[in-house]
């Protein structure tokens, strides 16, 4: 088994507000952000969120889902192993 990956994951706005939820799926292990779990939340323009998501098995498949409720969030996504 390869080390354990850690990915960090940004969701980001521009001058509007957003509302949004993100979830994850994988067939590994997680901390923070649970499988299947959707996390909603609001962020005012111009700002951020951080999640972080860890990842037992580097050969998982990982499924992050960004459903904007309203305005239009950004995704990003950094992994580090």
């Amino acid at each position: 088994m390869l080390a354990d990956a850690v990915f960090h994951i940004i969701v980001a706005t521009d001058s509007a507000p957003s509302e949004y939820t993100i979830s994850v799926t994988s067939n590994g292990q997680f901390t923070n952000l649970q499988p299947g779990v959707p996390v909603q939340d609001f962020l005012q323009g111009r700002n951020w969120e951080f999640f972080q998501v860890e990842v037992s098995d580097t050969q998982c498949n990982l499924t992050v889902t960004l459903t904007p409720v309203s305005g239009d969030p950004d995704l990003y996504m950094n992994p580090t192993v």
